[in-house]
């Protein structure tokens, strides 16, 4: 048989049923007969604890999180939360100055049961099960009465999620069900029936022996039926002396509890550890270590410091794309404002051409023929006029369209540049988060520094914050929808997001200098900016943002230009009896902005 490459481009070893052996090989004469000393519960997925026996202290970690579900010893302690969780509480009262009496692995499978001898609320001496099951999604820890009912469990699962097996303080503890017909592979016996599943017509390949595998036996995970395919193939004996030749170098050597751990530099620049070296990946890249549990310890650390590194580029890049495709949309409708604000020029003309041809217009006429002088060859050109209106205000009419066409160039302008800047830096960001991406040592630190910078400069929005403020908002408000919104140059901003909430923001939050906001002869929801009475002080971009968050929250947020009227708050008035949002004002001036 040809010796099969080695490679580990795609290389993931997992904490599976043999690990998890080798593992408690190591650990059981440690802490079996030690005092449980201390409970910590750094996240709400870990648990670790202290034992004390024969003058030394070991460190466990029980991790149910999904895709680092495991247990080991840990050369160093997480740092408590200021506040330990309940199960850790629990865990606290029942474990804690306990004696370990056992380290049992149930059935060659991703479960260790932990007696502890330790004394109830009387005084009394009593057992307690400390189950461990690091099956990913499925993973818990549960604690256990000696009369089979359950303590607590860090996962509660109610009937709801699983009508078989309850997780609940109170309820019996079932096991996880076994792999139906599947032998021990401690029973050397069973691998008759691999060896003759081939004699047929079967074929031999890697896939096909480790897929048979692990229908034959309980507990092997596809890496480590892999690994024994491999090595089957890689002899050159009949396929029954192979299997058994390969059989006895793993499950004969972990029957006597002898193991060969390695560390293993992945070409994903990941460390793993297995009880044994690997076929898997070449000899360069497989190092001897003394002891799996710290090799595991080591590999985890780096393995979960680089998934966190990973969820916080990916989190940060998702929000930092999202606030671009918000800046470039503004932008295309900028560019559509200045492109059509071109055609101006034209309304000028046309008003031009009816002021030069006033002679022939009279009151009622629908059209006018008129020479085009704005053209070379001075053609012929039928300009529509309104019945209605006088010959000097249908030239009136198309003059103050071209005011506005200009107005809105303008203000289209103005917009332009205030969106380019924050475009840049969020654009420079992602060269930022590359550029971390792509050094040797990952940092989460820096990731997160990045974030603050963008929220800061108020490019991004942190959503917890937002959900705190609504909470606080909610308490301060009387419980009326109010937005409040804060600027980068510090003024506060707040929106009423109904037509109540915009009566008792006008009416009992906003101070007579306050400058109050709304979409000129639309329905909008009222904006206040708060000036700390000084309202000549509001610079220009709080007044444009304010007007824009206006015009966003106004039946007019998807036209092109919107016009926003302002003022302070003691020239708008209710009168009494009117609706709820209903409001007259003076003194106003006008903004024009692009929701």
């Amino acid at each position: 048989m040809p010796k099969p490459e080695k490679t580990n481009k795609n290389l993931k070893v997992p904490f599976d049923s043999l690990t998890l052996c080798a593992v408690l090989t190591e650990l059981t004469p440690q802490i079996v007969g030690g005092q449980i000393q201390e409970v910590r519960q750094p996240t709400p997925t870990e648990i670790q604890f202290s034992v004390r026996h024969q003058g030394e202290t070991y460190w466990l970690v029980f991790s149910v999180d999904v895709r680092f579900a495991r247990m080991h010893r840990i050369g160093v302690r997480s740092a408590n939360p200021p506040t330990p969780p309940n199960f850790c509480m629990v865990l606290r009262k029942y474990l804690e100055n306990g004696i370990v009496q056992s380290v049992v692995q149930r059935d060659f499978d991703r479960v260790v049961e932990i007696g502890i001898l330790t004394k109830n609320a009387e005084g009394e001496a009593t057992h307690v099960t400390l189950v461990g099951e690091f099956m990913g999604k499925h993973s818990n820890l549960i604690l256990v009465r000696d009369n089979g009912t359950i303590i607590d469990a860090i996962k509660r699962i109610s009937h709801r999620i699983n009508r078989v097996r309850e997780i609940l303080p109170g309820s019996p503890y079932l096991s996880p069900p076994p792999q139906a017909d599947r032998a021990n592979p401690f029973d050397f016996s069973a691998l008759a029936s691999v060896a003759e599943a081939f004699s047929e017509e079967t074929a031999l390949t890697e896939a096909t022996l480790s897929e048979r595998l692990m229908q034959t036996f309980t507990g092997l995970s596809p890496f480590l039926a892999r690994e024994i395919a491999l090595r089957v193939l890689a002899q050159s004996g009949s396929l029954s002396e192979n299997l058994t030749a390969v059989w006895i170098e793993i499950f004969g050597a972990t029957a006597q509890g002898h193991f060969s751990p390695v560390l293993i530099q992945a070409a994903n620049g990941l460390p793993y550890a297995y009880p044994f070296p690997t076929l898997q990946s070449p000899d360069e890249t497989q190092k001897g270590v003394k002891s799996l549990n710290l090799a595991l310890d080591y590999a985890y650390q780096v393995g979960v410091r680089e998934a966190a590194f990973v969820e916080e580029v990916t989190a940060l890049r998702s929000h930092i794309q999202k606030a671009l495709e918000r800046l470039e949309y503004r932008q295309h409708n900028v560019e559509n404002l200045i492109h059509e604000a071109e055609s101006g020029e034209k309304y000028q003309q046309t008003g031009e051409l009816i002021v030069a041809n006033l002679w022939k217009i009279t009151q009622g006429d629908t059209t006018v023929v008129v020479q085009d002088y704005f053209q070379p060859d001075f053609p012929e050109r039928t300009l529509a006029l309104d019945p209605e209106l006088t010959p000097q205000e249908n030239a009136e009419y198309w003059f103050e369209r071209y005011r506005k066409a200009q107005s809105s160039a303008n203000a289209a302008v103005e917009q332009s540049e205030s969106i380019e800047e924050p475009m840049a830096v969020l654009k420079e960001a992602l060269e930022q988060l590359r550029g971390l991406e792509a050094q040797a040592e990952h940092s989460v630190r820096e990731v997160r520094a990045l974030r603050t910078q963008l929220r800061n400069a108020n490019l991004l929005h942190d959503e917890a914050e937002i959900q705190a403020q609504a909470k606080r908002a909610h308490s301060e408000f009387q419980g009326h929808k109010i937005r409040r919104v804060r600027t980068p140059q510090g003024y506060e901003i707040l929106i009423g997001e109904t037509a109540t909430a915009n009566d008792f923001l006008l009416t009992r939050l906003a101070a007579p200098n306050d400058i109050w906001l709304h979409v000129r002869a639309s329905s909008s929801s009222h904006v206040v900016i708060r000036t700390q009475n000084r309202p000549a002080n509001v610079p220009r971009p709080v007044l444009d943002y304010a007007a824009l968050l206006c015009a966003q929250h106004s039946s007019e947020k998807h036209a092109s230009i919107v016009p926003v009227d302002y003022t302070l708050r003691k020239y708008v008035r209710k009168p009494r009896g009117s609706a709820p949002g209903f409001a007259h004002y003076e003194r106003e001036t006008t903004l024009h902005v692009t929701p």
